[in-house]
């Protein structure tokens, strides 16, 4: 679900087509129909009637029920005024921004924007033993099950800095996978710049004893080199995904249609 804030109100009504209150719920992840959700419709109705007042979206209101919106929500131009007055912020930018959320420069500056959406971004050591696991196994449950964009690090290195392709990839990814087989350094270091930024972490490994302390609170995948253990790995990756992104299972999709 995004964040309950007007830059993200307004990014929806600007950017992504939403036009009324149901469309505007469902681009926010809201259901009303939902029990857990009914908190929220109240944050949600006075978020749009802040942004009302201050002139920056447009909207009727039935005169019995003030609190409500009725018919068509549009963004005015007003926006474009603070948007300059606040230094040239992107609307995109403010819209991630929550209670808990640390503004800071990054080392390695902006990362820069990927040719392409990318869903999964996949870390790991670069051995011949491993590739089997990323070629045959992690992109058959991404791309082929899920349906997902999946890329390894390797995948779009460029001439430039390495890191800085790294740095790109966590960025841009909605969850990232970590093959911590080998203790890999370079692996561990890639799963910190990921946490930091706030992306989501799948762990897997080979060898499940020798899971590190300083990261065996976390829920690992393991996985065995053989047809069943394969199979179960796959099972297990493709949960975690569904759980990870909110992603409904086939079987559950096909029974509530």
């Amino acid at each position: 679900m995004r964040p309950l804030n007007g830059a993200n109100i307004l990014l929806l009504l600007r950017n992504k087509g939403a036009t009324n209150w149901e469309e505007l719920c469902a681009g926010l992840g809201l259901n009303p129909e939902k029990p857990e959700h009914e908190t929220l419709i109240p944050s949600l109705l006075r978020n749009l009637h802040e942004l009302r007042q201050l002139g920056l979206v447009q909207f009727a209101v039935d005169t019995a029920a003030p609190d409500t919106v009725v018919g068509e929500i549009r963004h005015t131009q007003l926006w474009n005024q603070f948007h300059q007055a606040l230094g040239g912020q992107r609307l995109v930018d403010l819209a991630t921004l929550t209670p808990n959320t640390l503004v800071i420069q990054p080392y390695f500056g902006r990362p820069k924007e990927p040719v392409e959406p990318l869903d999964v971004f996949v870390v790991m050591p670069f051995l011949k033993e491993l590739e089997p696991v990323y070629n045959d196994h992690i992109q058959k449950v991404v791309m082929t099950e899920l349906h997902l964009r999946a890329k390894r690090g390797d995948d779009f290195f460029s001439s430039h800095e390495i890191i800085s392709d790294v740095w790109a990839g966590i960025n841009a990814a909605k969850v990232i996978i970590a093959d911590i087989t080998g203790h890999n350094a370079n692996v561990f270091y890639e799963i910190g710049l990921a946490h930091t930024v706030g992306k989501p972490v799948v762990l897997i490994t080979r060898n499940l004893a020798a899971v590190p302390f300083d990261v065996n609170h976390f829920r690992v995948i393991f996985y065995e080199n053989t047809k069943q253990g394969m199979q179960y790995f796959e099972q297990k990756l493709t949960k975690t995904l569904q759980e990870t992104l909110g992603l409904r299972d086939e079987h559950e999709k096909n029974a509530s249609e």
